[in-house]
């Protein structure tokens, strides 16, 4: 039987973009708000291995570039744990929005795949695989409505992998391979 989620939207009350750092990101200080729009997330294991995404939104990637896929491989590995992992999503929130849909997704899959699991990572431990495959609001997905991202990763010591630098007529621009689900 499947677990099933809700996976919340949110949008941004707020954003401040600070001094550039040494690494060639700026600080930055964003407040968001989850709403009432959502996915539906579904999570099942069972015997097998291998990880599938099921999706009817073609727009949405089946395979390991899907943030779902990527943190459900992240976290099967930190559980120590073997299975074949079915999620399935059910897409109410526009593709690349900007509603935050693809790294809530994958938070919410962390989740609903802790509790079909019947286990659960430690806190810190959770925050580490989160930041490996989104790169922004992991406070607020991880069970809280409202939160001030004061770069959660930076701040705990995490790598974010995946976030790359580019400059485009003086902008910085962050590339997020969470904005594919």
């Amino acid at each position: 039987m499947p677990v099933t989620v809700r996976s919340f939207a949110k949008i941004n009350l707020g954003l401040r973009i600070g001094t550039l750092r040494p690494d060639g990101f700026h600080q930055l200080r964003t407040v968001y708000q989850t709403i009432a729009l959502h996915d539906i997330i579904r999570v099942q294991v069972s015997r097998g291995t291998g990880i599938e995404i099921r999706c009817v939104d073609p727009r949405v990637p089946k395979d390991e570039s899907n943030t779902c896929y990527r943190i459900a491989e992240r976290a099967m590995a930190a559980l120590k744990t073997r299975g074949r992992v079915v999620i399935e999503i059910e897409k109410r929130l526009p593709v690349q929005g900007g509603l935050g849909g693809a790294s809530s997704n994958a938070v919410a899959a962390l989740l609903a795949l802790e509790r079909a699991l019947k286990k659960e990572l430690p806190d810190r431990e959770k925050l580490r695989v989160a930041a490996q495959v989104v790169n922004d609001q992991l406070c607020l997905h991880l069970n809280l409505s409202v939160a001030i991202d004061l770069q959660l990763a930076e701040a705990m010591n995490l790598s974010r992998p995946g976030a790359t630098r580019s400059r485009r007529r003086g902008r910085l621009r962050r590339s997020c391979p969470s904005c594919n689900s």
